[in-house]
C-alpha cells in the first residue's frame, strides 16, 4: 500500500529506495512460509485423541486389574473426606461459630438498646402525666379537684357509665 500521499511532501526531501535485494527476501520468504503451512505433514496433537487416549488406558486397567482400581477409588474417596472434614471442622466451623456469636451480640445489643428507649418513653409519658396531674391540682378552683377529669386525663380509655 502507498502511504506516501498521506505524508506531506514538505516533510521530506527524498523518497526511499526499495532495494531489489530486501523486497526480494521478503517476498520469497513470505512465500516459503506459506508454501510450509499448506504443504505441513508434521504430527499435530489433537486434544480429543488424547483424551481418549487415557480413558482408554483407565478402561484397559480396570479390566486387567478391578482391585486395585477398587482400593484406589475406595482411598480416594476417603481421602475426600477427610480433606473435607478437616476443612468444616478448621476453616468453615470457626468462621460459622464466629459469626454466630457476633449475630447474637448484635441482637442483645439493639434489644438493649430497644428496651432502654421504651423504658424512657414510659418515664417521660409518667413524668408528662404527674405533671398535668398537678397543674390541674394547682389550677382547681376553690370549690374542689375535677375528679372527672383527672381520671379522664390518667386513663384515657376509661368509659365510665354516667
Amino acid at each position: 500500500m502507498e502511504f506516501s500521499k498521506y505524508i506531506p511532501r514538505s516533510n521530506y526531501s527524498k523518497r526511499p529506495q526499495n532495494t531489489s535485494l530486501s523486497s526480494s527476501f521478503l517476498n520469497n520468504t513470505k512465500k516459503k512460509v506459506a508454501t510450509a503451512v499448506r504443504t505441513s505433514k508434521g504430527f499435530q496433537i489433537n486434544p480429543t485423541f488424547c483424551l481418549g487416549g487415557a480413558l482408554m488406558c483407565l478402561v484397559l486397567g480396570y479390566i486387567l486389574t478391578p482391585q486395585t482400581f477398587h482400593s484406589g477409588v475406595t482411598a480416594t474417596s476417603d481421602l475426600f473426606n477427610s480433606v473435607i472434614m478437616v476443612g468444616f471442622k478448621y476453616a468453615i466451623a470457626p468462621i460459622l461459630a464466629v459469626g454466630f456469636l457476633f449475630a447474637l451480640g448484635c441482637a442483645l445489643y439493639y434489644g438493649f438498646q430497644a428496651l432502654s428507649n421504651k423504658r424512657a418513653i414510659h418515664e417521660e409519658k409518667k413524668r408528662k402525666l404527674i405533671k398535668d396531674i398537678l397543674k390541674a391540682v394547682c389550677n382547681a378552683p376553690t370549690h374542689g379537684i375535677p375528679v372527672k377529669q383527672l381520671r379522664d386525663r390518667m386513663v384515657p380509655a376509661y368509659n365510665a357509665p354516667t
